[in-house]
């Protein structure tokens, strides 16, 4: 069982690893996205506004951000849930080795 539980928490570990991965490329797309939106608004939308105009109130509406956004989101749930799946696991390797280790005792 604890050489499964290793294999297990190996497997897993990797998992978590590529789901990161994954959320880092989101993440830069979206910064490019961002970029690319904070341009046209800047630059090429008719009406002329400041930063903190398109900052505050075009940007986070906008419905490209907002999507990508969404999947980030989602791609966070898919991390934690590796992460929460890992931590059980190597606490189940720790709970096996204390119940063999009393069973030898005769506790």
């Amino acid at each position: 069982k604890l050489m499964d539980n290793a294999y297990n928490i190996m497997k897993y570990q990797d998992f978590l690893n590529a789901e990161k991965a994954t959320m880092e490329v989101i993440q830069e797309k979206l910064d490019v996205l961002t970029r690319k939106r904070y341009d046209y608004y800047r630059f090429e939308h008719d009406i002329e506004l400041t930063k903190v105009e398109i900052e505050k109130f075009y940007l986070p509406g906008d419905e490209a951000i907002l999507k990508m956004k969404g999947i980030m989101r989602r791609q966070q749930v898919r991390v934690d849930f590796f992460a929460m799946c890992l931590s059980c696991l190597k606490q189940q390797g720790w709970n096996m080795k204390e119940w063999s280790q009393n069973e030898r005792r005769g506790l």
